[in-house]
């Protein structure tokens, strides 16, 4: 068993539900397939609503799930940090466990330009197509 995420995770500020993934992985290819239970925790500096926690369905032998842990920015302020702990444990047994940590940086959103040179250009040149084949086949038919 062993847990796989981004050491750093960057969430918008503003975002009230920022889904932060996290990988729990079967580490031994010849083994059944295997439910993990796993929490969540956070020392509460971005949002609220830890901890979380639940199973996993079946993790196949040399195979990965994923999990989400959910973080709340919206009353977060711009390079505010918290920082995320995983623990996940074989949930049959619980003798087997692995733990990650994962640091949340709040950043100002960006927004993303929709109308640049490059796509006003683009849509122009299908434009163009466009009117020619239907002209084309305009003419074609009163022929």
């Amino acid at each position: 068993l062993y847990i796989l995420q981004d050491s750093l995770y960057v969430v918008e500020k503003g975002q009230t539900a920022a889904y932060v993934p996290f990988t729990i992985c079967n580490g031994d290819a010849c083994a059944d397939p295997t439910a993990y239970g796993y929490v969540i925790t956070s020392t509460g500096h971005v949002g609220a609503g830890f901890p979380q926690g639940g199973t996993t369905p079946p993790v196949d032998g040399g195979e990965c799930g994923d999990v989400y842990g959910v973080v709340d920015a919206g009353d977060a302020e711009i390079c505010d940090l918290d920082t995320l702990v995983i623990i996940a444990w074989d949930a049959l047994t619980g003798t087997v466990y692995d733990t990650c940590v994962q640091v949340i940086h709040v950043v100002e959103p960006v927004p993303v330009p929709l109308f640049t040179t490059p796509v006003l250009v683009v849509v122009a040149l299908a434009m163009v197509c466009t009117a020619a084949i239907i002209l084309r086949r305009r003419v074609a038919n009163r022929a």
